[in-house]
């Protein structure tokens, strides 16, 4: 994992928008060594990935059935909301921040109750 960052920030004020993303969000923000770089989570029966600095990308598992035969598959699922910080909540787990680029696929922040799995900082 990479150390803290936010994307598009300079390193002098780093800290100072950690901050204020988490005041325009209603985050909680987390100290140095539990601040959160990526989380998985099920949303709407798919899973989705999102990671500090990258888009949230997810998965769905479709299938399809000919006669008797049933196949699954995962089609993968992008969107153009780049990760900008992930905060803890208070009335739900976790908060994701993000640029908006999507405009219509995530309200702000995302709100994350099932959470399959977290990955912190180093």
């Amino acid at each position: 994992m990479p150390s803290f960052f936010i994307p598009l920030v300079d390193a002098a004020h780093q800290e100072e928008a950690y901050y204020g993303m988490a005041a325009f969000v209603g985050g909680t923000p987390l100290p140095a060594e539990e601040r959160i770089y990526s989380i998985t989570f099920r949303h709407d029966g798919e899973v989705w990935t999102a990671t500090v600095g990258e888009r949230m990308k997810g998965k769905a598992t479709a299938t399809s059935a000919v006669g008797r035969e049933r196949a699954g598959r995962d089609p993968l699922r992008w969107s153009a909301d780049t990760v900008i910080a992930i905060y803890a909540g208070s009335t739900v787990p976790y908060l994701i921040a993000h640029d908006g680029a999507g405009r219509n696929r995530w309200n702000m922040p995302v709100w994350v109750r099932d959470v399959l799995n977290v990955a912190t900082f180093d």
